[in-house]
């Protein structure tokens, strides 16, 4: 069974939609909705997307010694990841990390509202940052080798036709050998949104700038 099988019938299985998938995966429904049409051909298929879109089943992935995929569910041992492998992942409903968030992104949010573009954020008196409404990034590190940094483009655009805005962001301090590093990127409040993170690359010890796979999104819906 190929990868694409192996999803459409968790889909079905389930009652998912591509929508639930791609919010709990971090990925866009045009990516997994290229892979259920073909679009996508299964060696193209990364490891770490197939591993994310896994996550948004609720599930791990097996594969068979006969190279057939099988989705299983959460607490069998799924596949070993490769050596020196960085994933990032979107993750909502996190509380503000004061001493690790991107600056920019929460002053743009602050002057919409002074200036009455957005309303609904309560960003003037910084009473948001003890609510647990906030996106974070989360890099993992299952190498065998320190990333000294991780850079990427943030991008917010509000719709119905709202203000957008990108940043050049970098991640601060390193992330260390099988550890994990949050950071707060958006307020998870306020009108509706759409928080791309787009051209991640990191740096290993050696200076060295690494792609990293794919780009994510996110959808607040308001």
């Amino acid at each position: 069974m190929t990868f694409r099988d192996a999803l459409e019938r968790e889909i079905a299985a389930q009652s998912l939609s591509v929508a639930e998938v791609a919010q709990k995966s971090g990925l866009s429904k045009g990516a997994i909705y290229n892979i259920l049409n073909g679009k996508t051909e299964e060696e193209r298929i990364r490891p770490s997307t197939r591993r994310a879109i896994a996550r948004g089943c609720n599930r791990n992935i097996e594969v068979s010694e006969e190279g057939a995929v099988l989705f299983v569910e959460h607490g069998r041992p799924g596949p070993v990841d490769e050596p020196g492998e960085v994933e990032l992942r979107l993750v909502p409903g996190r509380p503000f990390l004061a001493e690790q968030f991107l600056r920019e992104p929460f002053d743009w949010l602050y002057s919409l509202e002074e200036e009455g573009v957005l309303t609904g954020i309560r960003t003037v008196d910084r009473v948001f940052q003890k609510r647990e409404e906030f996106l974070s990034l989360v890099v993992e590190n299952r190498g065998q080798a320190v990333v000294t940094e991780v850079r990427f483009d943030l991008r917010v655009t509000f719709e119905g036709g709202g203000p957008s805005k990108q940043f050049s962001s970098r991640l601060s301090g390193y992330v260390p050998c099988g550890g994990h590093v949050e950071e707060t990127l958006f307020l998870q409040a306020g009108p509706s949104y759409c928080a791309e993170l787009l051209n991640p690359v990191f740096t290993d010890p050696e200076g060295q700038t690494k792609e990293l796979d794919g780009d994510l999104k996110y959808s607040h819906k308001g």
